[in-house]
């Protein structure tokens, strides 16, 4: 994690110090604010991630709600994707299918090896699967252990790992938390407008800023590999950019060199993102962010382990989600991984209006100071004059 100067200098100690208190979760007596879902190549076309370093072990289980943590709570691991034979023509899966789900038969004298030559569906195609399954992922909130790995002021690399909630509402709230005991120590979010982190352990501080004036510096000084809502891109969560009903001017779909994911690039505001597919079930194995002067990869996410996110009174076979997500940012090395569990669409009492909303929250978690990105100067709030 770089060292920043000025204003916000204090952010890699304020992200330190909470990376740090990242072993443990909030109890059910703080549920009003609960917080927080599932690595490393150049821009070459594989179909699996490499291993990425270890992680510290999990700590111990909630307490909370009778439920048990993430089985995954090693923190981010090496993931491989399953080695799936291209479907014939038509022949796709819905998001909603099983990971059982068998593509139609492709002729070959040897039917382990994919067939050579096939062409690929057309991003139209894949778009149609991969949106109806994002249009079902409007309400998210699981259990998580989170993972980080980030550089020190002191140039040491560090790992650490705690648990807490995840939470979305479709298309741009998130709310993502980590705490001790019975106290929130970190909490990363954002509306539709702005993004935030906050450090609700000692210093009780908070860095506040605009989608609008995001900029990858800001998000660097924080210590995040992601800016918040791109976090739900990355995690396979929001919807593909529509196709525009020309094949010509829609992103062009292509095999990686085993033929056995489908590879496309798509504009994101600007941004070129690079998806890695999977033929048979249409989500994601792998997203990137592609820098335009270098083509390679500015952030990779590695998604797995796809499972059921239950939709109460919803009988229908239900959507899928990674339960395993890694996002790396490579200038940096900074890391961000997530484990979920206990996945629901958060009834009716789970996803409240104040787990999204900055202002509640920093009344909630007691916060004394809140710094403008946008500004770069510190905004106090009353409460630093009681404590001074």
């Amino acid at each position: 994690m770089r060292h920043v100067r000025g204003t916000t200098s204090y952010l890699g100690a304020a992200w330190l110090a909470a990376a740090l208190a990242l072993v443990g979760c909030e109890s059910e007596q703080k549920q009003t604010i609960t917080g927080p879902t599932r690595g490393a190549t150049t821009a070459s076309e594989r179909s699996t991630p490499g291993s990425g370093p270890g992680s510290s072990r999990p700590s111990r289980p909630l307490a909370s709600g009778g439920s048990k943590p993430p089985a995954s709570a090693a923190g981010p691991m090496a993931t491989t994707q399953k080695s799936t034979a291209p479907p014939s023509r038509g022949a796709t899966s819905g998001p909603a299918s099983s990971a059982g789900s068998k593509a139609a038969a492709v002729p070959s004298k040897d039917a382990s090896k994919p067939a050579v030559g096939l062409p690929p569906p057309t991003y139209a195609e894949i778009a149609k699967e991969y949106n109806a399954r994002a249009a079902r992922l409007q309400r998210v909130w699981a259990r998580a252990v989170v993972s980080v790995e980030f550089t020190d002021d002191e140039g040491k690399r560090r790992s650490e790992q705690g648990e807490g909630h995840f939470q979305v509402i479709q298309p741009s709230m998130m709310a993502l938390s980590a705490g001790k005991l019975s106290e929130v120590m970190l909490w990363i979010g954002c509306d539709a407008e702005r993004y935030w982190f906050i450090d609700a352990k000692e210093k009780h501080r908070a860095w506040l800023g605009r989608h609008a004036a995001a900029t990858r510096q800001k998000i660097e000084s924080l210590g995040m590999p992601a800016a918040p809502r791109d976090l739900l891109a990355l995690a396979g969560i929001t919807p593909l950019p529509r196709p525009t009903g020309d094949k010509r001017r829609d992103p062009q779909v292509r095999w990686s060199e085993d033929c056995r994911t489908l590879i496309f690039d798509a504009d994101r505001a600007g941004t070129r993102w690079r998806y890695f597919i999977n033929p048979k079930t249409y989500e994601p194995s792998r997203i990137e962010v592609i820098d335009s002067e270098s083509s390679e990869p500015i952030l990779s996410a590695t998604l797995d382990r796809y499972d059921n996110l239950m939709i109460r009174g919803d009988g229908t076979l239900p959507p899928r989600i990674a339960t395993r997500f890694r996002c790396l940012h490579h200038p940096s090395g900074s890391m961000l991984g997530l484990s979920i569990a206990d996945m629901v669409d958060g009834g009716t009492n789970r996803l409240r209006e104040q787990n999204f909303d900055f202002d509640s929250l920093r009344d909630l978690l007691g916060i004394r100071e809140v710094i403008d990105l946008d500004a770069r100067r510190p905004s106090a709030s009353a409460r630093d004059a009681d404590q001074e």
